[in-house]
């Protein structure tokens, strides 16, 4: 993310050298790697799991499918969270779990999954919290989630992956989990990787170990690419968006200063109209009698009315005539 934002097509005409954040490119790679742990290894920094992140089981329990008077503690979806370097996060999520706690994919499960790919938790790394009597009994949801702010589609979410990479033998060990996966990252617009697919078959050389190998590299290859074009076409929209907004302000103000500019001409020459009128009243008018000022009157509605009218007032009559 750092290379990116020293892009120089990505900087503002005011912009610096770079070092400063770019809108539209996140502060961090964030990755959410389901039952491959070996994916750390494609990151370029040495990746620590942070032991101070914990993802209880059983933070909401559900009805036990042997017998049903009594509950269950619900897996969960994340395990463990790693931080590599200062750019790098990646949640280790497990579908395998579900399969070694004899359980299987339930509401609150798929719930955890479209709540952390939409981003809506306090954080890239908070667990999951139990929701309130209220949403559950309104609108059905096991656990708490954060609502959406300002409805900007360009806007950067620190909060969601940028992209899931699964094993996908690990997903078909559960039933409907490859198209709960592949759905749930449709839904939030995340790009989904998937190695070892065992609908596909491997033809390269080095056996099978060395063709997982390799296909990790070039999945992880691929994602890298794949988020990239994705940062830098946001970023690009958003920078051509306050470009067009900039030059919006100032077209307007500049038309506001047309406008105060013609307005000030128009009263300018009303006021010397008006002047030059009453100059001409004074000097025209000045010392004359009432009967003086009737006269002149009485000429300049005259001289207003047609003259048809002017000799209808007259007397009505044919000047021609005899």
């Amino acid at each position: 993310m750092q290379k990116i934002k020293k892009k120089n097509y990505l900087q503002h005409d005011e912009g610096g050298d770079g070092s400063n954040s770019v809108a539209g490119v996140p502060s961090r790679l964030r990755i959410v790697a389901v039952d491959i742990p070996a994916f750390k290894s494609m990151i370029d920094q040495p990746c620590m799991i942070d032991n101070s992140v914990v993802f209880p089981d059983g933070v909401v329990s559900k009805k036990n499918k042997k017998d049903a008077t009594k509950s269950t503690p619900q897996t969960s979806l994340a395990r463990s969270f790693m931080r590599c370097g200062e750019h790098a996060e990646i949640l280790n999520a497990s579908f395998a779990a579900i399969k070694k706690s004899d359980d299987t994919i339930d509401d609150a499960f798929k719930e955890e999954l479209s709540i952390r790919l939409s981003g809506r938790v306090k954080s890239f790394d908070s667990p999951m919290e139990k929701g309130g009597w209220w949403s559950r009994m309104v609108f059905g949801s096991a656990y708490k989630w954060e609502g959406k702010r300002g409805g900007d589609a360009l806007k950067v979410d620190e909060n969601a992956p940028q992209a899931v990479i699964a094993d996908g033998a690990k997903l078909q060990e559960i039933e409907g989990g490859m198209l709960l996966l592949s759905s749930a990252c449709k839904a939030a617009n995340v790009p989904l990787f998937v190695i070892n697919d065992p609908r596909l078959v491997w033809e390269g050389d080095g056996g099978k170990e060395r063709g997982k190998e390799d296909e990790l590299y070039n999945a992880s290859k691929a994602l890298r690419e794949k988020v990239k074009g994705m940062v830098v076409q946001k970023a690009l929209k958003i920078k051509e968006g306050q470009a067009y907004a900039r030059g919006r302000e100032h077209g307007k103000s500049k038309a506001e200063e047309l406008a105060r500019r013609q307005r000030r001409r128009d009263e300018g020459r009303w006021a010397q109209k008006v002047e030059r009128l009453e100059g001409r009243i004074r000097q025209g008018l000045a010392g004359a009698t009432i009967s003086e000022l009737r006269a002149e009157l009485e000429r300049r509605r005259g001289a207003q009315q047609p003259a048809g009218q002017q000799q209808r007032r007259d007397g009505g009559g044919n000047p021609q005539d005899p």
